[in-house]
């Protein structure tokens, strides 16, 4: 993961954590200079989605230094070893701790309470799964975006393999929609 800053360019070598795993595939700030990353063994070279490799860490920076390259504080935040291809992060509620990242393969939402690890399919829906006409390398959901106004959340993604951007309302202090997954227009 690389930081630019107004020393980027005497030090192009400004890493604030190279992870275990080969790729990030989803990033979010939950407050200034502290971001969550999901990451995953998925290798485009090898048509590897990466199975069972996908974990998230927590990659805070409000005290790193890129003079010295130094104080980037990284720690595993939990592993999901049932996620088949996340693709795509954002941040649901920061008091509650909750981020939400796509799964492209599984065509579902899973929800990440990062504060205690735990974690849950939160939709599974039609419109997000791969067509099935799309092949051995089909991919539903990706990417997921939200607008947030008060207990309402409006919950924006595509379907990649569709070809389709589709958005729904959840309420945030049950978790559940409040009215149906609509192509947006």
């Amino acid at each position: 993961m690389f930081i630019p800053g107004p020393h980027f360019r005497q030090n192009r070598d400004s890493r604030a954590q190279l992870f275990p795993e080969l790729s990030v595939t989803g990033i979010t700030e939950v407050e200034h200079d502290h971001f969550y990353c999901v990451v995953g063994n998925l290798s485009l070279a090898t048509k590897n989605f990466g199975l069972g490799t996908y974990g998230v860490y927590s990659v805070n920076l409000q005290k790193y230094n890129s003079i010295s390259n130094t104080g980037a504080v990284v720690n595993s935040v939990a592993e999901l070893p049932k996620a088949s291809l996340l693709n795509g992060m954002t941040t649901l509620d920061v008091e509650k701790g909750f981020v939400i990242m796509a799964d492209s393969t599984e065509g579902a939402i899973w929800l990440l309470n990062v504060k205690t690890g735990t974690y849950s399919i939160l939709l599974q829906e039609p419109e997000m799964a791969p067509p099935a006409r799309s092949g051995p390398l089909a991919l539903g959901i990706g990417g997921v975006r939200l607008l947030r106004s008060g207990d309402n959340a409006t919950i924006y993604f595509s379907n990649q393999g569709a070809g389709i951007f589709y958005c729904f309302s959840l309420s945030l202090s049950t978790l559940k929609m409040t009215g149906p997954i609509e192509a947006v227009k």
